[in-house]
């Protein structure tokens, strides 16, 4: 159910051109992203970005 969700989220962005931005606990989840940031201790890093 979450990835069949997370595509619909990426379909709809890339034909309409926005940015949908997902929080989440999930690794699973955080691995179908473009980008991926991680809030650890108040600091936000860059996870991992797709080319």
């Amino acid at each position: 159910m979450e990835i069949e969700l997370i595509d619909i989220f990426k379909k709809l962005a890339r034909e309409h051109n926005k940015c949908v931005i997902v929080v989440t606990h999930s690794t699973v989840i955080a691995n179908q992203s473009d980008v991926s940031y991680r809030l650890y201790k108040g600091k936000l890093s860059l996870e991992n970005r797709c080319s």
